[in-house]
C-alpha cells in the first residue's frame, strides 16, 4: 500500500481557507445584539441584512410588523421584539405593546403617527 504525500503548500492552503471560513462565518452579530442597531427610518432590506429574517410578519393597520424572538430575557427566557414599517422603513422598533406616547426609554423608539 502506497502512502499519499501532501505538499506542504496544499496542508497550508487547506488550513488558511479554513481559518478564514471560520472567523468571517463566525463573525456576525447575535440576534439580539444586531436588534439594538436597528433604528427609527432603516428600509426593511437594510434590517434583514443587518437581523435576519424575523420569526413572524404580519400587515396590519397598514403597517408591516416583523416579530423577532431572542433567548436574551432574564433566566434566557424568550424577549419578543417588533418592528413596523410604514411605507418600507422602520416606523417603531420596541417591546411587544407598540406606545401610543413618545417614551424617553432608549429602548423604545416609537413615532408618533
Amino acid at each position: 500500500m502506497q502512502r499519499q504525500k501532501y505538499s506542504g503548500w496544499a496542508i497550508l492552503t487547506v488550513l488558511l481557507f479554513g481559518s478564514i471560513f471560520l472567523l468571517f462565518g463566525c463573525a456576525s452579530l447575535p440576534q439580539s445584539q444586531a436588534l439594538r442597531q436597528v433604528r427609527i427610518g432603516m428600509t426593511k432590506s437594510e434590517v434583514l441584512s443587518l437581523v435576519g429574517n424575523p420569526k413572524i410578519s404580519d400587515r396590519r393597520l397598514n403597517q408591516d410588523r416583523w416579530i423577532y424572538e431572542t433567548d436574551d430575557g432574564p433566566d434566557h427566557h424568550y424577549v419578543a421584539t417588533y418592528v413596523f414599517f410604514a411605507h418600507n422603513r422602520v416606523t417603531y422598533v420596541g417591546a411587544p405593546n407598540k406606545p401610543t406616547q413618545k417614551s424617553t426609554s432608549s429602548q423604545f423608539q416609537p413615532v408618533d403617527q
